[in-house]
């Protein structure tokens, strides 16, 4: 058998062409869908991690303890105010 008739019989087979046009495709189909899935992941991530910083910001811890005064003692009431994070001075830019 001489090369040349060897190369015409391999350029003649197509028994795995079929097949082959198949993986392509499922493999591209595939593709896609990873990237665009992997896309719109990404975009829900950000947006609940943004929310979740927003929710994290608002959290007031401001309290106040009222006076007290008895015939034996007294106590001095105390408060401590949180301003939300827009009205801070010394908030980063």
């Amino acid at each position: 058998m001489s090369v040349s008739s060897l190369a015409r019989r391999f350029w003649e087979d197509d028994c795995g062409a079929v097949i082959t046009s198949e993986y392509l495709l499922l493999g591209s189909v595939v593709t896609l869908g990873g990237v665009s899935g992997l896309a719109a992941m990404s975009n829900a991530v950000n947006q609940e991690m943004a929310e979740y910083g927003k929710a994290v910001g608002a959290v007031s811890q401001s309290y106040a303890v009222a006076a007290k005064e008895s015939p034996l003692a007294a106590r001095s009431g105390t408060e401590a105010l949180d301003r939300p994070a827009t009205e801070r001075a010394d908030c980063c830019p």
